[in-house]
């Protein structure tokens, strides 16, 4: 079996071996983020307060750690949606979405128990949350931009 089709289209399961080593590799730097004092890496700007964003997150009273939560959480989850998709006209689109939400939200969780004897960090339900929010931000995401593929090429 080649890891081409005859169109020059990469094979779905070299696709979704590859998906899966990415969301290993998202994962653990998610978690390696998750566990490091963020001002040993950005210096004590990033103390105190959490800084605010601009733009349209600050409109909506987003502070930069949330979008990370949100953006982090929904790469994640999109990962794993491809890692789990079968690529096949019978899979089970909402069973894919619900395993992605799952392993996305169940790491959010474990970061943040990882968090709660860390100094520099805090584990938080409110972050926990938000994590599964952007896991399911993720996967519905990923659904819209499949259902727009799709529907472009049979057309």
């Amino acid at each position: 079996m080649t890891d081409a089709d005859d169109r020059g289209r990469e094979h779905p399961s070299r696709s979704r071996r590859r998906a899966g080593s990415v969301a290993a590799a998202w994962t653990l730097i998610v978690v390696l983020a998750s566990v490091v004092d963020p001002t040993a890496i950005l210096g004590p700007a990033a103390g105190g307060a959490p800084a605010q964003s601009t733009g349209t997150a600050a409109a909506v009273g987003m502070d930069v750690y949330t979008v990370a939560h949100l953006v982090a959480y929904g790469v994640l989850a999109w990962l794993v949606g491809v890692w789990f998709d079968s690529g096949s006209a019978d899979s089970n689109a909402v069973r894919t979405a619900l395993v992605a939400v799952g392993v996305a939200a169940a790491v959010g969780f474990g970061v943040e128990v990882l968090q709660i004897p860390v100094a520099a960090r805090a584990g938080s339900t409110a972050d926990a949350v938000v994590n599964v929010v952007g896991a399911v931000t993720g996967v519905t995401t990923r659904a819209t931009v499949r259902t727009v593929i799709l529907s472009d090429r049979s057309s």
